[in-house]
């Protein structure tokens, strides 16, 4: 099997194993499966096909789960990771795979239980940590009947990631009474996790404020301290999460010697921040996601099929997304930057070297010598021969 190592081939697209379209459509409705629940009569065309084939199309009998394997790392995982995965899931069960920074999510589903998935499971770790040299821990959520969880599973499978088990595989049916889970039958988790996640930091305070007042019975304050907690092990990890509850003292949320009012503020305070560090830790790996298209733009801007349609496509994202992540931290365009590069190796070249025109065109990534000297007059106000010219004199 091919090596999937970015350190390898994370500058040079061409080098990378790409996957097949069928599969990258596959893993893109997964993945609006998982995140945003699914409706068939909302999936048309080419999408439901892919469905179809893999078993995926309909969800009312057969059992399902998510799995997460955590690569141990801090770069984004290529989208082609989830071939070995699916490779190896789909002797025994239907499934698609997407991947989500460095982690890979797949839904899986059955009408006989999943009495073989820990021996897969096994495979599929020793196959991703030789391929990328680094430890896999694997999370598998509960085994439910119903689709209107997904999302609430896949943050199971998330958090039982996060756990060491011994064997790097740990299910949540194992650990269910460690951990405060996440209900997706409770509209106040379900709304608190929504907005701690993505909701603006006002409309937080204002729900919590709410919802915390003294008015509020004990076990709905409860049930807020322990979806904000599995929220923050999904988001944050366990040792972040735990630093936090130290430094709020809600270790022991019930200890005595703290009024209901210390308490509900206390809880506030540390939903607060918590929220504040995932939306950090956001836009951290959004940064990450331009600073690999700049690195990619560094290596390859010679090429002419370099687009950002073809870039969103190698990174897995749609180029809409990219192209506002880019504007967003670099408060410029894709184009812009790929024209920047080229016109600083053009001057260059029109410097140190006796190329002509039409070659130095070529070399920065232009099939036509007179679209190039455009754009380098519109960029240095200055044809490329009046540049040489004053290297002459």
């Amino acid at each position: 099997m091919s090596n999937y190592s970015l350190r390898k081939n994370n500058t040079d697209p061409e080098k990378a194993p790409v996957l097949s379209e069928q599969e990258k459509v596959l893993s893109l409705a997964v993945m609006s499966v998982v995140m945003n629940g699914y409706d068939g009569s909302e999936i048309f065309g080419e999408t439901q096909r892919y469905l179809e084939q893999y078993g995926l199309e309909t969800l009312p009998d057969p059992q399902t789960t998510v799995v997460t394997f955590d690569i141990q790392g801090t770069y984004l995982l290529p989208p082609e990771t989830v071939v070995p995965v699916n490779m190896i899931l789909r002797r025994s069960y239907p499934c698609g795979s997407f991947v989500m920074g460095r982690t890979i999510h797949t839904l899986l589903f059955s009408r006989d239980g999943f009495a073989e998935l820990h021996a897969l499971l096994k495979e599929a770790k020793k196959e991703l940590e030789e391929s990328f040299g680094e430890s896999c821990r694997i999370g598998v959520g509960s085994f439910s009947d119903a689709p209107v969880s997904l999302l609430n599973i896949c943050f199971e499978a998330y958090t039982a990631a996060r756990y060491d088990s011994g064997s790097g595989i740990t299910f949540m049916e194992d650990i269910r009474e460690k951990v405060n889970r996440l209900s997706g039958e409770e509209q106040l988790a379900t709304d608190l996790d929504r907005l701690l996640v993505y909701g603006r930091r006002s409309e937080l305070r204002d729900f919590l404020i709410t919802h915390l007042d003294t008015s509020v019975g004990e076990i709905d304050v409860l049930q807020i301290l322990s979806t904000a907690v599995t929220v923050f092990r999904l988001g944050l990890g366990e040792k972040e999460t735990e630093r936090l509850l130290r430094r709020y003292d809600l270790l022991n949320p019930l200890s005595s010697g703290r009024s209901a009012v210390a308490l509900r503020h206390n809880i506030l305070d540390f939903s607060l921040e918590g929220s504040d560090l995932i939306s950090k830790r956001k836009q951290n790996d959004m940064k990450l996601l331009v600073e690999r298209v700049i690195d990619i733009i560094n290596h390859r801007y010679m090429d002419p099929e370099l687009t950002l349609k073809r870039l969103s496509g190698y990174l897995n994202v749609t180029p809409n997304y990219l192209s506002a992540q880019i504007r967003k931290y670099k408060d410029v365009s894709f184009m812009d930057i790929l024209t920047g590069k080229r016109m600083e190796a053009a001057a260059e070249l029109l410097r140190m070297t006796d190329l002509k025109v039409a070659e130095i065109a070529e070399r920065c990534g232009y099939n036509d010598p007179h679209y190039f000297s455009y754009c380098y007059k519109k960029h240095y106000r200055e044809s490329p021969l009046d540049t040489r010219r004053q290297i002459v004199e």
